[in-house]
C-alpha cells in the first residue's frame, strides 16, 4: 500500500491540510471552515465528518501536525489564545486516532520552514510571514493553480495561508525522511 505524508495546520478557524506522496508529489490540498461554528463540540463534530468523507485517502496517510504555540510572543499572542489552540490541536490529533489508528507527529514550524529552505526576514509581521509562505508554495508549482483562489480584493483567500503552511508541514517531512 502506498504510504502518503498529511501535513496539517489546525486552528479554531480553519484547518488546513495537505497531502503528498512520499516523493512529495501533490495528491491532495483542502481546508475545514470552523469560523462560523461558536460551539466547540460542533466544530469537532464538522471535522470528523469530514475525516470520514476522505477515510480512503486519510488511512493512508502518516499525519504531521503543526505544532501549536508553546509560549508567548509579543504583542502576539494570549494565555487564552494558546489554550484553545493546545485543545483543539488535541482533540483533532486524537479524532484521527480513533478514526484511522494513526498518532499524529507534531513539527514546529520553525523546523519545518528550515527544512523546506524557507528564510524569514527578521522580526517579520504575521501577515507578512504568512504572504511569503504562500508565495514560496504557489512559486514551487507543486499545488495546482486553482487550488488557490482569491477574494474580489484581489487577496488570496484566507484559506490558502493554512494549506500553503500545511504544505509546508508535509513536504518538511518527506525532505527529513529523505536526509536520513
Amino acid at each position: 500500500m502506498t504510504m502518503y505524508i498529511c501535513g496539517w495546520d489546525l486552528s479554531t478557524r480553519l484547518c488546513g491540510y495537505c497531502v503528498l506522496d512520499d516523493t512529495g508529489k501533490y495528491i491532495d490540498i483542502g481546508h475545514i471552515e470552523l469560523k462560523k461554528i461558536k460551539n466547540e463540540y460542533d466544530k469537532l463534530e464538522t471535522i470528523k465528518r469530514f475525516l470520514i468523507s476522505k477515510q480512503t485517502l486519510f488511512e493512508k496517510c502518516e499525519h504531521y501536525v503543526e505544532a501549536p504555540l508553546l509560549a508567548f510572543k509579543a504583542k502576539s499572542s494570549m494565555a487564552v489564545t494558546i489554550g484553545k489552540l493546545q485543545r483543539i490541536n488535541g482533540q483533532i490529533c486524537l479524532l484521527i486516532y480513533l478514526l484511522f489508528n494513526k498518532k499524529s507527529v507534531p513539527v514546529y514550524v520553525s523546523t519545518a520552514r528550515k527544512l523546506c529552505g524557507i528564510v524569514l526576514p527578521k522580526k517579520s509581521k504575521r501577515k507578512d510571514t504568512k504572504k511569503l509562505i504562500l508565495n514560496f508554495v504557489q512559486n514551487l508549482g507543486i499545488v495546482p493553480k486553482e487550488k488557490w483562489t482569491y477574494k474580489r480584493t484581489g487577496n488570496p483567500s484566507d484559506f490558502c495561508f493554512d494549506q500553503a503552511d500545511a504544505y509546508v508541514v508535509a513536504a518538511s517531512q518527506i525532505i527529513s525522511k529523505n536526509n536520513i
